[in-house]
């Protein structure tokens, strides 16, 4: 912590100088790459000398315990300029002194405990047959006119929390920013499925970004999961359906509130197709990994293996491929998605692949011949996009892909890797390598 804090007030220094002249040549300064920075403490430029001082004070600050999990990028920056225009305001013979001081209140800035902040967003075409539905640390349910009761009762004891804390709010709550609340929650919540997810950060910026991070992965895996039914498998013809639509996972509306703050949603605009989740869809994804998946994402992801990364890696693959309207780039990101999952670094690529997905997949030395083949296919089809422009392919080749292999390659291993304690990429190779010689 000693050497961090010198670092801090060595750099601060630099950004105080940089600042000095700037303000000398205030033409020069603002010819060439810089920034400007206002508040109630001052205002200054700084160049591109002084930007990368502040950059790597964030990047010192990174190495204090907790700091990077709790703190955004754009507060630790706040912290910092703000640091610099009280540095500006002191006399130049005391300016060691006070940027010590400034290094201190920095350090204990960063020490501060992380709050639990509760996001809430409206997922605009997602419907639910059931009353609820967990993934991870999301919970997905129907916003009713209980939940917005709920929640102004929360809002109402935030403001009074600050009035009482700052002194600069009135006892009753400002009838405008309530009601505007209120009316943007019926329009944009009420009536919809609503994701809600508890994270904790010191800051909004940082809350919000962990939250939305978490959502994303919970839309991605119910993405992946509409390959569970819907249409015919390209192999085998067995008929299913169920899980319809494509999920909308443009997020422009949401709350975000801790004890002491509140964000305001913005308004929804767009119209998507409708994605239902029904019970007996929710029975069937249960028995290919659903749960292995929530589980998963229950967790720290510092506490993930890597194969579970790389099974959650593969799973988001697969679902930027669902949203890509190009058939071409679809296509690359699912194989993109085996990679991720089933190759090991500075590999040969399309052989390994090809053997590893009929491993994983095929159930005799028949199918495991037929998932080989059309691997190798599958691969020199991507190689014809990425190398040679070629974008002229089949949309049943794409469907295949998706559904006959990774889709299956992922859930066979989420059903699997538990039980053949595979860990890691190397743990899986090996497994093949034992079936092959069984």
């Amino acid at each position: 912590m000693e050497s961090i804090a010198k670092d801090v007030q060595k750099r601060l220094i630099f950004a105080w100088r940089n600042a000095i002249e700037a303000s000398k040549d205030i033409k020069k300064a603002t010819s060439m790459p810089h920034t400007f920075y206002a508040s109630s403490e001052g205002s200054f430029f700084l160049t591109l000398e002084g930007i990368g001082a502040v950059r790597q004070i964030i990047l010192d600050s990174k190495k204090v315990p907790d700091v990077a999990t709790k703190f955004s990028d754009e507060y630790l920056e706040g912290i910092i300029m703000s640091s610099i225009a009280k540095l500006l305001s002191c006399v130049e013979e005391k300016i060691c002194l006070e940027a010590q001081k400034q290094t201190e209140e920095i350090l204990r800035v960063l020490a501060s405990p992380a709050v639990e902040w509760t996001l809430i967003v409206p997922i605009v075409n997602l419907e639910l047959e059931m009353d609820e539905l967990h993934i991870g640390k999301v919970r997905l349910h129907r916003f009713e006119a209980d939940d917005e009761k709920e929640l102004h009762g929360k809002i109402t004891k935030i403001y009074r929390t600050l009035q009482e804390k700052y002194g600069r709010l009135p006892k009753d709550i400002p009838h405008d920013l309530t009601s505007d609340l209120q009316g943007t929650v019926e329009k944009n919540f009420i009536g919809r499925v609503c994701a809600e997810v508890t994270t904790s950060a010191v800051d909004s910026t940082r809350a919000q970004d962990v939250g939305m991070q978490l959502l994303q992965l919970t839309l991605d895996t119910l993405c992946f999961y509409r390959f569970n039914r819907n249409f015919r498998d390209a192999l085998f013809a067995k008929d299913r359906f169920d899980i319809q639509g494509y999920l909308h996972r443009d997020i422009q509306s949401l709350i975000l509130f801790a004890e002491t703050h509140i964000s305001f949603p913005k308004k929804l605009t767009g119209f998507v197709a409708p994605f239902t989740i029904t019970r007996s869809a929710l029975s069937d994804i249960k028995t290919d990994g659903f749960d292995v998946v929530s589980d998963i994402l229950k967790k720290d992801e510092q506490t993930w293996t890597d194969f579970e990364k790389d099974l959650i890696t593969s799973i988001r693959f697969i679902a930027i491929s669902t949203h890509d309207e190009h058939i071409a780039n679809a296509f690359v990101n699912s194989v993109i998605s085996l990679e991720a999952l089933l190759l090991d670094e500075h590999e040969s690529v399309i052989d390994n692949l090809a053997e590893r997905v009929a491993f994983i997949i095929g159930k005799n030395a028949s199918e495991r011949n037929l998932y080989f083949d059309e691997m190798k296919r599958l691969y020199k089809i991507r190689c014809n996009v990425v190398h040679s422009g070629n974008t002229d392919m089949r949309y049943s080749d794409l469907s295949l892909l998706r559904r006959s292999i990774n889709y299956r390659c992922v859930v066979n291993l989420l059903n699997s890797y538990r039980s053949l304690k595979i860990s890691s990429i190397k743990d899986l190779i090996k497994w093949i390598r034992d079936q092959k010689f069984s």
